[in-house]
């Protein structure tokens, strides 16, 4: 008895540090190509589209999150971590072979869409291990995680530019992915849906994509592409302010929305969003 509890908690701690390892891997490539742009503009050029290796990352990413998060409520997280962790790992092989800054920034965004999903289905697959009384503890070593790949993304993209070229900055993900997804198919249970829903809310997730997109794309890009006040920026906001209103809109009158509306009734809730929006800005404009 005491050597199945010994294998279990062995188990747990093995999944658990999968999952970390697969967080620290999507985080990381948010801000390691920061320090190896310069050698990626030298050898492919395209100096005006610089900022859309990061933008095409952190948008596909951003956007991925709350719809991965969502099926994973619906059909448990291994599933989806795993095709997360697969897209992530194999777009990375294409990204660090680009012959040209077009083909990198459309592979950055494969790169996205499966790191979203890993980074997402980390914290789930936290959620769905461990009781509420357990559960802080883990998402404390996951906000650390987070923090420690951010702040050490600039200087290991700088040093693996240095030692064996850019193309490694990307290509390092392959076997440590290939470690992630060995770890995560042996040792992460097939959890149980958290939720009664059958079915995703399509109509949600496509208002979702319509909703954020624009805005993410004005936030990154202005100033840099375009000016703050070009129609360029001043369409995307719009558009992408009026279908976060039919978004809202349609998610309080369905059944099993991709986004509870009620929740942010709650004062706990706004304020502390509020809290990460100023904390990210500070933290990613220090970078």
């Amino acid at each position: 008895m005491a050597d199945d509890f010994k294998n279990i908690r062995r188990r747990l701690r093995l999944a658990v540090a999968g999952m970390a390892l697969g967080m620290f891997l999507a985080v990381l490539s948010q801000t390691v190509v920061a320090t190896a742009m310069p050698a990626i503009i030298v050898e492919l050029g395209g100096f005006g589209r610089y900022a859309w290796v990061a933008t095409a990352y952190l948008v596909a990413a951003t956007v991925t999150m709350p719809i991965a998060g969502r099926i994973a409520d619906i059909y448990g997280c291994k599933r989806v971590l795993l095709a997360g962790i697969g897209l992530f790992t194999v777009a990375s092989i294409p990204a660090g072979m680009s012959q040209t800054l077009n083909e990198l920034v459309a592979y950055r965004a494969l790169q996205g869409i499966g790191g979203g999903v890993v980074m997402i289905g980390s914290l789930v697959g936290m959620a769905q291990l461990f009781p509420p009384q357990r559960r802080a503890r883990y998402q404390a070593l996951v906000a650390m995680v987070y923090a420690l790949a951010s702040v050490l993304g600039p200087a290991l993209g700088g040093f693996i530019t240095d030692g064996v070229g850019w193309s490694w900055v990307f290509l390092m993900n392959v076997p440590l992915g290939a470690i992630v997804l060995a770890v995560v198919v042996r040792t992460l249970p097939n959890l149980q849906a958290g939720t009664d829903v059958s079915r995703p809310d399509y109509t949600g997730m496509v208002l979702l994509v319509l909703a954020v997109t624009p805005l993410m794309l004005a936030l990154s890009s202005g100033g840099v592409l375009f000016d703050w006040l070009s129609w360029q920026i001043v369409a995307c906001v719009a558009f992408g302010a009026v279908m976060t209103a039919v978004l809202i809109t349609v998610e309080t009158r369905t059944e099993s929305p991709i986004l509870t509306v009620d929740i942010y009734r709650s004062r706990g809730v706004p304020v502390s969003l509020a809290a990460s929006v100023l904390t990210g800005f500070g933290f990613y404009a220090a970078l």
